[in-house]
Parts: C-alpha cells; sequence; structure tokens
C-alpha cells in the first residue's frame, strides 16, 4: 500500500477516534493537514484553562519522513522555552515512529504534555501562595523583633533619653507649687493640730453649760498633745542644726 493510501486510512481512523476534536483543514494528497483542538481541563477544574491546537501537515513521503508539526494556543500561559520543549518532545516521538501511522502517537504525546502543563501551572501557584506566607511570616517576625539593639543604637537612645530628662527636670523647676500640695513641716503638723484642739475648746465654751464633758479626759487630751510637743521637739534636736531647734523650742514656749 503507497502513501496515498495510508494517509487516506489513517484520517478515516482518526475521525473515529476524535470526532469533535479532529478537522481536516486540507484532505487532498499530497497536502493532507489536519488540525486537532485538545482542552487543558477536560471537564476538570485547573488552575488555568487554555486550548491548544495541534496542526499537522503531511508530506508525499509521509509516513517515511515525519509530518510539519507546529503547536498553538500556550503563548498567553507559557514561556517560549517551555513551547519550544513541548514541540521537541513531539519531534522526538515522530522520529521515533517514521515508517508507520503516527498522528495518534503525536496527539497522544501531546495530551502527556499538557497534564504536565497544567502540573507546572499548579507548582507554580502553590509556589506563589507559599512566597505570599513567607512574606507574611517574615513581616510579622519583624514587628515582633523590633530594632535591634547594637552599642551604636543604645548610644543614640541613652542620649536621646538624657536630653527628655533634663528637659523635665528644667520645666519642672518653672512650675509653682499648688497650695495645699506642699508636704508640711513637723512644726506645721504640731501648730496645726494645736489649733484645731484649740477650736475645739472654743467650740465648747460657746455652747456654755449645755454641754458636759468629763476634764480628766480633756486633761489626758492635753498630756497627749504635751508629750507629742516633746516628741516633735526630740525629732528636730535629731535632724536640724542648732538655730532652728532655738527657734522651735521658743515656739514651744
Amino acid at each position: 500500500m503507497g502513501q496515498k493510501e495510508t494517509q487516506v486510512e489513517e484520517l478515516e481512523a482518526l475521525g473515529v477516534i476524535y470526532p469533535d476534536e479532529l478537522e481536516v483543514t486540507s484532505n487532498e494528497y499530497p497536502n493532507i493537514a489536519v488540525r486537532i483542538s485538545l482542552q487543558s481541563h477536560q471537564g476538570e477544574e485547573v488552575p488555568a484553562m487554555f486550548e491548544v491546537t495541534l496542526n499537522l501537515r503531511l508530506s508525499a513521503d509521509y509516513p517515511d519522513v515525519t509530518p510539519e508539526i507546529q503547536v498553538f494556543g500556550l503563548e498567553s500561559t507559557f514561556s517560549s522555552e517551555r513551547i519550544k520543549r513541548v514541540e521537541r518532545i513531539l519531534h522526538n516521538v515522530a522520529q521515533e515512529n517514521i515508517g508507520m501511522p503516527m498522528i495518534f502517537t503525536i496527539v497522544s504525546a501531546l495530551q502527556d504534555e499538557i497534564g504536565h502543563l497544567v502540573e507546572d501551572l499548579e507548582a507554580e501557584k502553590i509556589k506563589a501562595e507559599e512566597k505570599v506566607v513567607k512574606e507574611r511570616e517574615a513581616q510579622a517576625r519583624k514587628k515582633l523583633e523590633g530594632t535591634r539593639v547594637t552599642p551604636e543604637v543604645f548610644t543614640a537612645w541613652k542620649k536621646k533619653f538624657n536630653v527628655e530628662i533634663r528637659a523635665v527636670e528644667e520645666k519642672e523647676k518653672w512650675i509653682p507649687e499648688v497650695e495645699g500640695t506642699k508636704k508640711l513641716t513637723g512644726r506645721q503638723l504640731f501648730l496645726r493640730d494645736s489649733t484645731l484642739n484649740l477650736s475645739d475648746v472654743a467650740l465648747m465654751q460657746a455652747a456654755g453649760n449645755e454641754i458636759e464633758f468629763d476634764e480628766s479626759l480633756f486633761d489626758e487630751q492635753r498630756f497627749l498633745l504635751a508629750t507629742r510637743k516633746q516628741d516633735y521637739i526630740l525629732t528636730f534636736k535629731m535632724t536640724f542644726d542648732n538655730a532652728a531647734v532655738t527657734e522651735w523650742t521658743d515656739v514651744g514656749g
């Protein structure tokens, strides 16, 4: 059987195998040409859906020579290097099958490569997702770590801290003391207590005979007051100079 009959019979067989995918663009020998369209997804969800078109042109000597092979539909999804790799694989398959009908074998090899292309896309998708996760983790670690403290960083921080402290101290020097918030001295506490006690006595005297009280308790209160006064005098003798003590004892009478 000659090349023409071989080519015609092969076209008939391909029409049965690929009823929807095969398109005969030329059935005139010796320029028979076919186009086969293959889907990447084939009913399944994939990272990117694309359609691959395989153009084959048979010379008069086919199948004793390989057909002209062209692949279309991958340009928008894959690099030119990856497309050339697919074409190279198909040419190798054709070389291995010289002397026998080979279109079905070439189409099968292309279907296998489409599966590999889908796997490549899936791997790239996973790699991109992992990259995003790693970048987010790196940013999170950076926030937690903060600025690493080196001698230079610490020196700069300490210098700034000292300047701020001095500014606060200088500001406090010019803030007037609010009346009533200044801590009272021992003498002032004593005088204030004495004044309060005298005020209590004055109130009782103003009430006349309407208020009865135990004078012995009042004497005891006076005794405690005098004792506390002596305690203040003793304390000031221990903490102040002679001039301050003299002034205090004079006031106490």
